[in-house]
């Protein structure tokens, strides 16, 4: 396959978006602190398939209102534990990322990410 990143960052396909992406720290004697921390992205969104949601989403997360990201930079899935996703921004609607995966060797990051309620 080939490299595709000079085709995700193309103003004809690309729309800036923002990531908002949760960092923790220790502060005030062992008390854990969330710092958010805003990222400016371009890439190419468009909605979910129906087939994509049924194959990356666990059942209880099969919306209609589903994204799904192209980007060169990381979009980061949480782990249930000590990670939190990533929240997108777009198009004024919030999403929780629900699936990311790196394609690196061929230049960009696929994610979909879910409607949340502002």
């Amino acid at each position: 396959m080939i490299e595709v990143s000079d085709l995700i960052n193309d103003p004809d396909f690309a729309q800036p978006f923002q990531i908002n992406r949760m960092f923790g720290s220790f502060i005030n004697e062992g008390e854990w602190s969330d710092a958010p921390v805003t990222l400016d992205r371009i890439g190419v969104i468009q909605p979910t398939k129906a087939q994509d949601a049924l194959q990356f989403l666990p059942e209880g997360e099969r919306q209609s209102n589903a994204i799904t990201i192209y980007c060169t930079q990381d979009v980061l899935m949480g782990d249930g534990q000590s990670l939190r996703s990533d929240t997108v921004l777009w198009n004024g609607s919030q999403y929780r990322v629900a699936f990311a995966k790196p394609w690196q060797q061929h230049g960009y990051w696929f994610a979909i990410a879910t409607g949340m309620a502002i």
